[in-house]
């Protein structure tokens, strides 16, 4: 990331992340408490919270009006120095915009759009999004996410992404399209982490064991799973036509 920052010529200031697996169960108790309706968050999870809060921290302490959160893992776009350089391109309502895409989900984006630099769009989300590897947010909202998640139930992604969910007075999400940053995990074809980086723990902490399936099984099996996709992405595009949105994946532009 340093090297690529310094080739961009993005200055990036690091902040060491939090090692969950090194926390104390009773501290990571005390931060993620029980409450009901929700299981305790994995240690992995919990460190990744509080990377982020430090992040948080940092950008309401900084002084500037805007701050921009990039996790270590994350292909950013060539030109991604234009929309980090300044904050002339972001709309005067607008304080939390995701920079990074999942390619494989979908997710339901507002029609209208606001042209941006290098052929880009900004756009407003319609329904949940997932990941927390790039995105822009305001000092103030940075001060309001750390100050009210001294304790979580829930992963900083979710946080983030879910209007019910974040703490925010305007959580309203924004994208840039097509993303400027993706994750290795989830661009594959991509590769660009140096030979063997440090694997990350969070997208396997929660993975359950396959049910191996055999014969008529499988067959049942993969029919319900058809079926019940098919029948998501209808109901998801009904949806989306009432909002006045579109039900689709946002692409990465490198």
């Amino acid at each position: 990331m340093e090297g690529v920052s310094a080739a961009l010529g993005v200055p990036f200031r690091r902040i060491a992340a939090i090692d969950g697996t090194a926390l104390d169960d009773a501290f990571c108790k005390s931060v993620n408490p029980r409450r009901a309706g929700h299981k305790p968050l994995t240690k992995s999870e919990i460190g990744c919270f509080l990377s982020h809060r430090a992040a948080w921290e940092a950008i309401a302490k900084s002084g500037h009006n805007w701050g921009c959160v990039l996790e270590d893992d994350v292909m950013l776009s060539h030109d991604i120095a234009q929309f980090l350089g300044n904050t002339a391109w972001i709309p005067p309502d607008v304080r939390l915009i995701s920079l990074e895409t999942f390619p494989s989900k979908r997710v339901m984006i507002s029609n209208e759009t606001i042209e941006l630099p290098s052929s880009r769009q900004l756009a407003r989300l319609e329904s949940s999004s997932l990941g927390a590897a790039g995105y822009i947010l305001t000092s103030a909202d940075a001060a309001t996410l750390f100050a009210t998640s001294e304790t979580f139930h829930i992963p900083v992604d979710i946080l983030l992404n879910s209007p019910k969910q974040n703490p925010l007075s305007d959580p309203t999400l924004w994208q840039v399209l097509p993303a400027v940053c993706v994750q290795q995990k989830n661009e594959k074809k991509i590769s660009f982490l140096p030979e063997g980086a440090e694997e990350r723990s969070i997208s396997y902490s929660r993975v359950k064991p396959k049910v191996k399936r055999h014969g008529w099984r499988k067959k049942l099996h993969q029919i319900i799973l058809e079926r019940q996709t098919a029948f998501s992405n209808r109901r998801a595009k009904r949806k989306a036509s009432k909002l006045n949105a579109r039900w689709k994946t946002v692409p990465f532009r490198e």
